[in-house]
């Protein structure tokens, strides 16, 4: 028994010492930065209007991943003095809030700065286009366009001006005109085998829209792929940029050799004839070289 008293004593002191000594360190406190909205610049005559979606910011620290962050935003950083920041811009992908990446296409922001705990500094991020990519553009500024319409066509492009940088084509469906089919004038023979091509464009609409690819077999059957769904806001309609991915659907035909992209309207489906608007601009297909 007394053993047993013994012992006890001279556990609850080597108990109290650890536990002690957890709760008594002290919090490293972390330096702070503040990440504004990013800032895109183009060569407009080559890579088209500087219009973008960018809502993320992927944050590194040298090369570590410290978080992908909603712009504009404040990000915690244990760490002080010179430290490398690396900032990719990110976007929804196929304008799916739940698919948010780091847009391969835009250059990461890169700078050092001295931080200093418990305080904060402001990042005002810029991004351009990487080197060595190809673009395809309709800004509906000049007569020739990317998209056509196609033979089934209810209607053509409507060109209208006071859109996000001038000049924009409309879809205009009404008085039983129900279909509003277009697509690129040319074939394209893209990269594949997983590399990355991208569509982006400017779109307002009061009525859901279909973007596709039309996949040519050297056989001469054209199938389609990859539906890519627009659907219609619930309150009055504004512009927004979006960015599709066709890589996936590009390479998975393996046997197909020329590309056409398509975007429709159609309102015939429904019990009595609609009414849709459909505004358009800033259409650009991005690939490497």
């Amino acid at each position: 028994m007394l053993k047993r008293i013994l012992s006890l004593i001279v556990l609850v002191p080597v108990l109290c010492f650890t536990s002690c000594d957890t709760l008594d360190r002290p919090e490293e406190i972390p330096s702070y930065i503040y990440i504004n909205n990013f800032t895109l610049t183009t060569d407009v005559g080559v890579e088209g209007e500087n219009t973008h979606e960018i809502i993320d910011a992927w944050v590194y620290k040298d090369n570590d991943l410290l978080g992908v962050y909603t712009l504009p935003a404040r990000v915690p950083i244990l760490a002080e003095g010179s430290t490398n920041i690396r900032i990719k811009p990110g976007v929804r992908q196929n304008g799916l809030a739940s698919t948010r990446v780091a847009y391969p296409f835009y250059k990461e922001h890169v700078t050092t700065i001295d931080l200093v705990r418990d305080s904060v500094i402001t990042i005002n991020p810029s991004t351009s286009y990487k080197d060595n990519l190809e673009f395809e553009i309709d800004d509906f500024e000049s007569a020739g366009q990317l998209m056509v319409q196609a033979s089934d066509s209810d209607v053509g492009w409507d060109i209208q001006t006071g859109g996000p940088t001038g000049k924009f084509g409309r879809i205009k469906l009404d008085n039983g005109n129900t279909l509003g089919n277009f697509h690129t004038d040319d074939n394209y023979s893209f990269p594949r085998q997983g590399a990355q091509v991208y569509l982006e464009i400017d779109i307002r609409t009061d009525h859901p829209v279909s973007i596709g690819i039309i996949d040519e077999l050297s056989s001469g059957v054209v199938d389609v792929y990859n539906n890519y769904g627009i659907n219609a806001p619930d309150a009055t309609p504004v512009w927004k940029k979006l960015y599709f991915s066709l890589t996936d659907v590009l390479s998975y035909e393996v046997q197909g050799n020329q590309h056409e992209f398509f975007l429709n309207v159609f309102t015939g489906l429904n019990p009595a004839p609609q009414e849709a608007q459909v505004d358009i601009d800033n259409i650009k297909i991005v690939y490497f070289q």
